[in-house]
C-alpha cells in the first residue's frame, strides 16, 4: 500500500497538470487532500465498465463529456475524481452523485489520449509535496529505520530524544 499510496496524485496537483477547469469539488474535503493511485479510461459499454472500474480503488476515471451512463457507473465504484474530456458540462444527475459520494469533477481541454499520458506520467512519480505523504514517510522510517545503526555506520553521535 505505501508504494501506491506515494506514487499518487493528489487532485489539486493534477488540476495544474491538465491545466483543468473544476466542474465540481466538494466542500467538506481539499482538493489536496484526495489522492488518485490508479488510472481508468471509459469508453466502453456501461456492463463492461462496472466490472472494470471495479477492479481498481482510489482511482480517477477519464471519459466524454457525454458519456453520462459512464460517469454514473464510476461513480458507483470507488472512483475519487472524474476527469471529462470534450465540451465542459455536467449533468445535474451527474453532479448530484458526484456531491452525495464527494468526488471532484475536471473538465480538460485535451484528446483523451494526451490526458491519459499526462496522468500516467504523473502517477510514475513520487512528489513528496503532498502532507499525507510526508507523514506516510515518517511513519514508515520510524517503523522500518534503524536510527542508531544509521549514525553508528556514519560515525555521527546518536542524538538523544527525550
Amino acid at each position: 500500500m505505501p508504494d501506491r499510496f506515494l506514487r499518487s496524485i493528489s487532485v489539486a496537483s493534477l488540476v495544474e497538470e491538465l491545466e483543468a477547469k473544476v466542474l465540481y469539488a466538494p466542500e467538506t474535503i481539499p482538493l489536496t487532500e484526495i489522492l488518485i493511485e490508479d488510472l481508468k479510461i471509459g469508453a466502453m459499454d456501461v456492463n463492461s465498465a462496472q466490472v472494470f472500474f471495479r477492479s481498481a480503488p482510489q482511482k480517477a476515471v477519464v471519459t466524454g463529456s457525454s458519456r453520462v451512463d459512464l460517469q454514473l457507473a464510476a461513480l458507483e465504484t470507488s472512483t475519487v475524481c472524474l476527469i471529462l474530456t470534450g465540451a465542459p458540462q455536467v449533468t445535474p444527475e451527474v453532479r448530484q452523485r458526484a456531491a452525495e459520494f464527494e468526488v471532484p469533477i475536471l473538465a480538460v481541454d485535451k484528446d483523451t489520449l494526451t490526458t491519459v499520458e499526462i496522468i500516467r506520467a504523473c502517477l510514475g512519480q513520487v512528489r513528496l509535496q503532498e502532507g499525507l505523504k510526508v507523514k506516510c514517510i515518517v511513519d514508515l522510517l520510524q517503523e522500518h529505520f534503524d536510527f542508531h545503526r544509521f549514525y553508528r555506520l556514519l560515525e555521527l553521535p546518536v542524538p538523544v530524544t527525550g
